[in-house]
């Protein structure tokens, strides 16, 4: 038995008992009803406010996951971006160091073949004979150079007297160490003031071998431009 169909029986029952008329039972009969549309009212606003809810929730998933493969994909967007500009500057910095690897050993070629160049000149002007002249004797190169020497005040003696090669040595303030250098002034088979050294000092500190080797210099070229 339904509702209606108790609140029939009911009203019947109340209305024999009571002595309700007619009309009471229909006030109560479209109460009733309107308590049952008011009932299905409120249920059909809950079960829109769920699905609106609902709706809600499916709207924010999709938001949610679109955010999620937009930044996703800016990501791999940012990160590809990265390894190319990484791959750009190792390409870059690989084309840098070739570039100065190939520099460097064209430098170090020209640097051998000019050392070359001087070891054959080297080889070739000691292979000249030394030969002095009348206007500069090699009596001329010996007082040139024992005058020099006396210049430097005890601190150095010449050795020997070759040629155009002088071997001296070279003491120092205290006269208790020496070292000893040799100067070649054959300057492909003439004395013309230029020299080579032989042997240098391995007291690098000390000015008199290169003073004294300039100093001859000097007095060689005066000499020689005075009897041209």
């Amino acid at each position: 038995m339904g509702l209606f169909d108790n609140v029939v029986v009911g009203g019947l029952v109340l209305g024999t008992i009571g002595g309700l008329s007619w009309l009471a039972i229909d006030r109560l009969i479209e109460n009733n009803k309107s308590k049952k549309a008011i009932q299905e009212r409120q249920e059909q606003l809950a079960e829109a406010e769920r699905q609106r809810k609902a709706q809600q929730e499916a709207e924010k998933r999709r938001k949610s996951e679109e955010r999620y493969w937009q930044e996703r994909e800016e990501i791999l967007r940012r990160s590809e971006q990265e390894r190319r500009r990484q791959a750009a500057y190792e390409t870059e910095l690989l084309r840098k160091l070739r570039q100065e690897q190939a520099e460097r050993d064209r430098r170090m070629y020209i640097l051998e073949q000019e050392r070359l160049r001087k070891i054959k000149l080297e080889e070739q002007r000691r292979t000249f004979p030394c030969c002095f002249s009348q206007d500069f004797s090699h009596n001329d190169f010996c007082s040139i150079v024992n005058t020099v020497s006396r210049r430097m005040r005890k601190r150095l003696d010449v050795l020997t007297i070759n040629g155009a090669r002088v071997q001296c040595r070279i003491y120092s303030q205290s006269g208790i160490s020496y070292w000893d250098f040799e100067l070649d002034f054959n300057d492909y088979g003439e004395v013309s003031g230029n020299y080579w050294w032989i042997k240098r000092c391995p007291h690098h500190e000390s000015v008199i071998p290169e003073s004294f080797a300039k100093q001859i210099q000097e007095e060689i070229e005066n000499q020689i431009g005075k009897k041209r």
